[in-house]
């Protein structure tokens, strides 16, 4: 592919090992962080790939792309940011040539993290069960993690007000937009919010503590296998007509 579209690039090492395995010859990387974007640019000139990548800040909300440009593009976790989904879907499918693909990688579960009652008893019946020295906070290394508390709209907009402010809608939009050629649900559903402070308790090279991890994870893949609970992150792979 010759050139690639990356959307909510941050720092930029997608376009970077694109471009080292061959997936595409140049890249253009969008993010709506100036300081992501110097550190992008930056990381590109040390593997000397200013010429193939080309970095621009800009809100996605607002964007205009090239007519016919990009063989690919990729969104990594940044459409759940995207207030106008219709402006930047309806760019990305004009940025793309006849047959492009469109990667991403998202949160699609309940808008600024509504999570259901249901979801929440879930994540606190796990919680509970867990033993406490894989409950301490790595924030400070002493506060046992208690109750999980589903967060306030108004919370979750003051720490960020573009969290997830219309992930319902992503899914039907892309379907909307274009051909999905490949769907995965990866869950997260729980375990986003449960292992929250706490995951790096648990140690890799300990058997006990990677079954307890295996187990969650099941438990999480068999609720969303049956329908009792939803996918709340999905990565597709879909296609411009």
């Amino acid at each position: 592919m010759k050139c690639g579209l990356s959307l909510g690039c941050g720092w930029g090492q997608l376009e970077r090992e694109a471009i080292q395995l061959g997936l595409c010859e140049h890249f253009d990387a969008y993010d709506v962080s100036p300081e992501a974007i110097t550190t992008a640019e930056a990381e590109a000139r040390k593997q000397h790939l200013e010429q193939r990548i080309r970095y621009y800040c800009a809100d996605l909300n607002k964007v205009t792309l090239e007519p016919g440009r990009y063989d690919i593009c990729f969104a990594g976790a940044i459409l759940h940011h995207i207030c106008d989904l219709e402006h930047l879907l309806a760019q990305v499918k004009t940025g793309l040539r006849p047959g492009g693909l469109f990667v991403l990688m998202e949160y699609v579960g309940p808008p600024r993290f509504q999570w259901s009652d249901k979801v929440g008893r879930l994540m606190n019946a796990i919680l509970v069960a867990i033993p406490q020295v894989h409950r301490v906070s790595l924030r400070d290394g002493a506060t046992i993690k208690g109750e999980i508390v589903r967060p306030s709209v108004e919370d979750v907009i003051k720490v960020d007000p573009s969290e997830a402010v219309r992930s319902q809608d992503i899914q039907g939009l892309i379907s909307k937009n274009f051909e999905i050629l490949y769907s995965a649900d990866f869950g997260g559903t729980l375990l986003q919010f449960l292992l929250a402070d706490i995951a790096g308790n648990f140690e890799s090279n300990d058997q006990k503590d990677m079954a307890l991890l295996d187990l969650m994870t099941l438990f999480e893949e068999t609720l969303i296998e049956e329908k009792v609970i939803p996918s709340d992150f999905t990565f597709v792979v879909s296609r411009r007509s």
